[in-house]
């Protein structure tokens, strides 16, 4: 736990008691002693707790050569500092690292809550952006969900589970704001469940259903987008139910799946080995791509459509904008799609001649043509097209040019001069 101060040999204690603060259900005696052993002011306060989550950890840890938990506690540690120097007697912050993000606890003196509310959570968006934006010696950036506040602290791990609830819901909506809090994503429960809404709702529901009874799976296709267009709304969510929706949309493309793997030819057969693995995903964006996908590939292939099905598109452009990714790969690419390796594979060289492997060497080899021209280092241009070492970089290089990375740059020298 990094406080306002920061006393030696106090850290591994106090990160020990914000999960157990946190991450259980303490009654109030036990939360009180929490508060007196780590010195935060619990009376006549208010509370506020914002999750901090890192967007772009892994590439700051391989820069720095650390390990993602390394990375994220020297990040943590940043936070602390910065919001120990924005602490005040009324306006108090601590901020504690768990496994895979930051928590900021907010104690705020009740009579500035109760006197504007309004400019309080102004000021605490404010905060947080200054201590984001603060953090910059690690190069990690921020995103951070602040919950509803509570006048109890012993319902802190209460807040907690909402402001990450809130997260995931963010997550799922594919939300890229830099600071979001609770009142951003949600309205009150009447305003969402009016009796119109719940009718559209019901209706959406038979004719999803109806659909899967007739085999009809063009007309599913379309109530599933609809379903999503209606029910994920932003601003119209119940964020407590979020999650709950998401899974009922997932589970209504598991049943999909299932009707048509009764009905598939044998190449969408294939293809639905793995399309299951849609309901691993967070994003709705995602899924929403992906419905398109597993319905399109069962549609072409009962047609035997001699054109390319509409997720060859897909994938050929991911492939475009990610080849960099050290990840990206023949697996890694098909499993963003729902798709089984070999048979992206194998419909990829069909219709364009070539694998999706040397489509990758081929894109990435084209970039570091253009970085040897403008005399950057080997080592730092393998790295940048995505290559774990210049030795992996070199052999792709000679193997689809001819020539190594050395003597493509002796004879452009040669050339220019």
């Amino acid at each position: 736990m990094y406080m306002k101060e920061h006393p030696e040999g106090r850290q591994a204690h106090d990160t020990f008691m914000a999960e157990q603060l946190f991450g259980s259900c303490m009654d109030r005696e036990e939360v009180q002693r929490a508060f007196r052993k780590m010195s935060i002011p619990a009376e006549n306060r208010c509370f506020y707790v914002s999750v901090l989550t890192p967007v772009n950890l892994l590439e700051c840890a391989r820069r720095e050569n650390l390990g993602r938990y390394d990375m994220l506690h020297l990040a943590a540690t940043e936070v602390g500092r910065c919001c120990g120097e924005l602490a005040t007697d009324d306006f108090w912050i601590l901020s504690g690292a768990l496994p895979s993000e930051v928590i900021v606890l907010f104690s705020v003196c009740v009579k500035l809550f109760r006197r504007d509310r309004r400019a309080l959570e102004q000021q605490i968006t404010g905060t947080l952006q200054r201590v984001m934006e603060s953090c910059n010696i690690s190069g990690v950036c921020w995103r951070a969900y602040t919950s509803h506040p509570t006048l109890e602290f012993e319902l802190l791990s209460q807040t907690f589970d909402q402001a990450r609830e809130l997260m995931a819901a963010a997550v799922m909506l594919g939300l890229t704001d830099q600071n979001i809090s609770y009142e951003d994503l949600c309205a009150p429960g009447a305003e969402i469940y009016t009796p119109e809404y719940m009718r559209t709702i019901q209706q959406q529901e038979g004719r999803f259903w109806g659909a899967l009874s007739r085999n009809d799976f063009r007309k599913a296709q379309s109530v599933l987008h609809e379903i999503i267009a209606v029910q994920f709304q932003l601003g119209r969510m119940n964020i407590q139910c979020a999650s709950a929706m998401f899974y009922a949309l997932l589970n209504k493309v598991r049943c999909a799946i299932d009707c048509m793997r009764l009905l598939a030819g044998p190449e969408a057969f294939e293809a639905f080995e793995t399309a299951p693995r849609i309901l691993y995903r967070k994003s709705l964006k995602e899924v929403e791509e992906q419905i398109d996908v597993i319905f399109d590939t069962f549609y072409h292939d009962e047609s035997n459509s001699a054109s390319p099905p509409p997720w060859l598109t897909k994938l050929s452009e991911y492939i475009n904008v990610n080849f960099c990714d050290p990840n990206l790969n023949v697996a890694t690419a098909a499993d963003h799609f729902g798709l089984n390796p070999a048979y992206a594979s194998r419909i990829y060289k069909r219709f364009f001649g070539h694998s999706i492997l040397k489509k990758i060497n081929l894109l990435r080899i084209e970039r570091a043509k253009q970085q040897m021209l403008e005399n950057c280092l080997l080592k730092d241009i393998a790295i940048a097209v995505g290559y774990d070492n210049p030795q992996r970089m070199n052999r792709a290089f000679q193997k689809y040019t001819g020539l190594t990375p050395k003597e493509f740059m002796e004879q452009h020298q040669t050339l220019d001069f």
